[in-house]
């Protein structure tokens, strides 16, 4: 039952280095040891590496081939409109609409961590300072009143983060897109 459950996918291309190396090791004992076994390893590993690479292949074009979910498709489809195309914006609490339009997060944590931070999780985190990593909502809500991009999606049970809909943002809720209830805020 385990083996089931386990991501095999995952796997093969988290241990291709490790794959690589011994075969190479492989293939300099082989041809130590004679011509007929170097043959017939060299026919065994190029059969295991087309087998591993058609996987890979496939594997990445089922994730291309995935549909996109209809949060992600609203967002892309807003962003897509002629008079705001291109513009810099911030979906808080995902990933997929950057990575279809191609942007950037602009420096902001990966929207599963910006989940842990709203919630309180990272309170008592370390201090880090080589990247920009908010402990709380007010350091997150710090930098994005100083830098944060022209439009923020944002979509969570407890209402949104407090100081998009505070008198004092430079945040004013634009409108909310119809059938997903993700707010957009437009600097």
């Amino acid at each position: 039952m385990l083996l089931t459950r386990l991501y095999w996918r995952h796997y093969s291309i988290l241990f291709v280095g490790h794959y690589v190396v011994l075969l190479v090791m492989l293939l300099g004992d082989a041809v130590r040891a004679g011509p007929r076994l170097a043959t017939v390893i060299l026919a065994l590993s190029l059969a295991a590496s087309v087998s591993a690479g058609y996987r890979a292949a496939r594997m990445t074009v089922d994730l291309l081939e995935r549909p996109v979910s209809a949060r992600s498709a609203a967002i892309v489809g807003y962003m897509w409109t002629e008079s705001i195309k291109g513009r810099d914006f911030l979906v808080v609490f995902d990933m997929k609409p950057h990575w279809l339009l191609r942007q950037s997060r602009h420096g902001f944590p990966h929207a599963a961590n910006a989940g842990h931070i709203h919630k309180g999780w990272w309170n008592e985190a370390p201090e880090v300072t080589h990247i920009f990593a908010p402990k709380t909502d007010a350091a997150y809500c710090a930098r994005l009143l100083s830098a944060g991009p022209e439009f923020v999606f944002e979509q969570r049970d407890g209402g949104p983060i407090p100081c998009l809909t505070s008198d004092a943002s430079a945040y004013r809720l634009d409108r909310i897109l119809g059938g997903t209830h993700i707010m957009v805020f437009r600097r």
